[in-house]
């Protein structure tokens, strides 16, 4: 037996299929036949056998083990997904709950504002931020809230006043703890 034929019979031993397995069956037969070697070369080919079906086993483990791998990350990703909705849950309660605070303050320097003198409130009013200068306005009576604008600086004043018409234009604004404006959906 030629040396190519030998390594053809030892390439279909190591990738058996069907067709390999019995083109495999024939030379090594014919080697057992025709050379004195035969032995070694059958004990090759089984080895060699043995080989690939340990390499089987090993991928078919490895697939198993990716396969858990992969279900142990869907859980991990279904368990953070949930962790999220809760922590947005969460956040959206607290910004609740500071819209509320933060009217609840407005809603006494309204009144804490209304008791003083018209001069006070304009001293006042003119050192907040413009938004919540607009905010305690709008929260006064319109006669007291004339009165303060009266006193102001006309510059300041005028400002205030854009800033009111503006939010009365913007209907579909709101403000935010922060002291900002931010739209709101409106209802249909």
């Amino acid at each position: 037996m030629t040396t190519a034929e030998l390594l053809f019979a030892l390439f279909l031993a190591a990738n058996p299929t069907p067709e390999a397995s019995d083109a495999a069956a024939e030379p090594a037969e014919a080697v057992a036949v025709e050379g004195g070697d035969s032995r070694a070369i059958l004990e090759a080919i089984q080895r060699e056998r043995d080989l690939v079906a340990r390499e089987r086993a090993e991928v078919a483990a490895a697939r198993q083990d990716l396969r858990r791998a992969e279900a142990d990350l869907d859980a991990k990703i279904t368990k953070l997904e949930r962790v999220i909705e809760e922590r947005q849950a969460v956040e959206k309660a607290i910004l609740a709950a500071k819209e509320v605070l933060f009217s609840a303050r407005l809603a006494r320097l309204v009144e804490i504002t209304s008791k003083m003198s018209a001069e006070r409130s304009a001293v006042y009013l003119d050192s907040l931020s413009e938004g919540t200068a607009v905010s305690i306005l709008e929260g006064l009576p319109p006669r007291k809230a004339a009165l303060i604008l009266s006193l102001l600086q006309p510059s300041k004043a005028a400002k205030l006043s854009r800033l009111y018409l503006k939010r009365e234009h913007n209907a579909d604004t709101r403000r935010t703890a922060d002291g900002n404006d931010e739209r709101v959906a409106s209802p249909e």
